[in-house]
């Protein structure tokens, strides 16, 4: 009997699974040319530490500076890197593996998961009917639209890495307590598990309560020994996480974060309402419904506004209600719980972006399983006639929201329409526009979304990007207004001083110009821009070999990890190559940029000009093509920075 089912069962797990690969595949191909976006810049594309020459380099990523806490994911940006520069094909594809992996392990842990009815099924047709339960649960979880932000969004790799050691970790505790492995071999591999998953994201901490929650919901229904130590290791854990994350006088709490317009309180309190907004994204997800950036209006009280304390009795409601179900439906007790204990901490009092919808990537996982626990299994397979079209409708809606992603221009206006946070989507569209070099479109932009601050953070990057906007469309005075407010707020972040030496510069006021080259030369991680400045003079006093030398010996110095420096250096030195007629040498450095950074625009223009001018028509028209269909005008004057 046993040998008739298994014949009839194993080639339908087969079958389901490659449904869900085809499906996943089908609707993440058009994230495969998905540009760097928000959060990767300063994490992958301008952090050194991920950008290793050769393999002996890797453990440099341990160094970074961003999400240092994080060392597996951040050793994956490097591997990337290692294997594919900052061709963002290869980002892709490792997070849509990361999430077809995802997708086959959360299919079979559904597959041994402790049954709604607590008996384990021997007849075929029981069996044939939980393997369906697994298969919709798990394709109507991988084909949200919510999802994508967890896999498209190539930073947030953090989360659906440390999603897959968590769902190990439960894996294999299931699997030793049905008796499938050993506790020798288990206990090491949970510990594996949860150590990996936290070198991937905090959020791993709740694993130890999420194994206690499954023993009691559906298994023994009792705290054993090993169950406590649990407890006690997530305690442990979760005390170390609070040494850094909670504020530790109490006074605190009512106090503002750092560049935050909310306190840890009203943060907590903000939560009880967008858990909500969560949920009604993920049972309702339709593309326009979908932000990056949400800015959530903060709760100030309990009653301000009113749903924050109907947020809190909702939870409170829902959480009793699931504990009461647990005899008569574990499943969906355990589901509704899970969601819960997933996303408490980030939906508590750390010092985090109020909302994203990546959060919902983990705790969800089980919501769908908890619905369809309703059913008897047997019936599920009967279902199948009203599940399939909502299944494509997720799929449909998850391609259109993948394609949304690869235009940034029109992805940030998309944003600013559905309601994302103004004046994050408007510098984020200026930053497209710049990059198209639409400078005047850019500065409407920036100047409504200084009319509109709100922490100093977005003040900063919204000033920076005003005088970079009014310095390329030739508008010096205000450039130079926009630049030295900056500097004298927030002191020279990024290129600032640079700029304003090249506005002096321009204005003829030379000495001022050199003061600011002798100034920041004196400091290590900005002497290239003193360089910079010296060459730019040397070449207004018509000396382009020193002007050539000067870059020549500052980029020997400048590793190529290094990345903002090293391009700027690059594209001025080819600025000045083109001036000396050293053509090859000039188109050359462009090909290096281009060959980094595939997405470097002002590159593919310099390129685009000098194959137009060589007279080979055939390749300029193909750049051509290339930067038109990336809203980029060929003939434009680029800008390099």
């Amino acid at each position: 009997m046993l040998k008739k089912i298994n014949t009839i069962i194993l080639p339908k797990q087969a079958t389901h699974i490659v449904i869900l690969c085809a499906f996943v595949m089908v609707a993440y191909y058009p994230s495969l040319n998905v540009p760097f976006l928000f959060d990767d810049l300063p994490n992958i594309v301008l952090n050194p530490a991920v950008h290793p020459q050769h393999i002996g380099e890797l453990p440099e990523v341990f160094n970074s500076k961003f999400s240092a806490s994080r060392p597996l994911a951040m050793l994956s940006f490097g591997i990337n890197y290692l294997f594919g520069g900052l061709d963002v094909f290869g980002y892709h594809l490792f997070n849509i593996l990361i999430h077809l992996l995802n997708t086959v392990l959360i299919y079979h842990l559904l597959l041994i998961f402790p049954c709604p009815t607590g008996k384990t099924p021997t007849e075929t047709s029981q069996l044939a009917g939980r393997q369906d339960l697994a298969f919709w649960a798990t394709a109507l979880w991988a084909l949200n639209p919510a999802q994508t932000q967890a896999v498209t969004y190539i930073v947030q790799r953090m989360t659906s890495m440390a999603a897959f050691f968590y769902l190990a970790g439960l894996y294999i505790f299931i699997l030793w307590r049905t008796d499938k492995i050993s506790k020798k071999k288990a206990f090491p591999l949970l510990v594996t598990c949860f150590l990996l998953g936290m070198a991937c994201k905090e959020l791993v901490v709740t694993l130890p309560l999420a194994l206690v929650l499954v023993e009691y919901l559906c298994l023994s229904r009792k705290i054993h020994k090993w169950l406590s130590a649990s407890l006690l290791i997530a305690a442990v854990a979760i005390l170390l996480m609070g040494h850094q994350y909670i504020p530790h006088d109490l006074s605190a709490w009512l106090e503002r974060f750092p560049t935050r317009n909310f306190s840890p309180w009203e943060r907590m309190m903000t939560q009880w309402r967008i858990i909500w907004h969560y949920l009604s994204i993920y049972f309702l997800p339709m593309p326009e419904r979908l932000h990056l950036t949400y800015y959530p209006i903060v709760s100030k009280g309990m009653l301000t506004p009113w749903t924050t304390l109907a947020g809190l009795l909702a939870i409170g409601a829902t959480i009793i209600g699931a504990w009461k179900i647990r005899h008569k439906f574990p499943a969906t007790s355990f589901g509704i719980l899970f969601f819960f204990l997933a996303i408490s901490l980030e939906a508590s009092f750390v010092n985090l972006e109020l909302a994203f919808i990546h959060r919902l990537y983990l705790p969800s996982v089980f919501l769908i399983f908890a619905l369809l626990s309703f059913l008897p299994p047997a019936k599920i397979t009967k279902s199948a006639f009203l599940l399939l079209p909502v299944l494509a409708l997720l799929t449909f809606w998850t391609i259109n929201r993948n394609v949304e992603w690869q235009q940034p221009q029109n992805f940030w206006q998309q944003e600013e329409q559905r309601g994302g946070g103004a004046v994050r989507t408007q510098n984020n569209q200026a930053a497209a526009l710049i990059d198209s070099g639409r400078f005047a479109e850019a500065i409407i932009l920036i100047e409504k979304g200084l009319q509109d601050q709100e922490t100093s953070e977005d003040i900063r990057v919204l000033l920076y990007n005003l005088g970079f906007a009014q310095f390329y469309a030739n508008n010096l005075p205000a450039a130079l207004e926009a630049f030295t407010s900056l500097t004298k707020e927030f002191g020279g972040y990024k290129n600032s001083y640079l700029f304003i030496g090249k506005i002096f510069i321009r204005q003829n006021k030379i000495s001022e110009a050199r003061r600011i080259a002798k100034e920041i030369t004196k400091h290590e991680e900005v002497a290239y821009q003193g360089a910079l400045l010296k060459a730019i003079m040397a070449e207004k006093e018509n000396n382009l070999d020193e002007a050539s030398k000067i870059l020549e010996r500052e980029k020997s110095i400048i590793t190529p990890a290094r990345l903002e420096p090293f391009m700027q250096l690059q594209f001025e030195l080819a600025r000045i190559y083109l001036k000396q007629e050293k053509i090859k040498e000039a188109y050359d450095i462009y090909l290096e940029i281009i060959d980094e950074f595939p997405d470097n625009y002002a590159a593919w223009q310099m390129i685009y000009l000098m194959l137009e001018a060589g007279g080979d028509k055939e390749a300029a028209q193909t750049v051509k093509k290339f930067l038109a269909a990336n809203g980029v005008n060929p003939k434009k004057t680029p800008n390099p920075e």
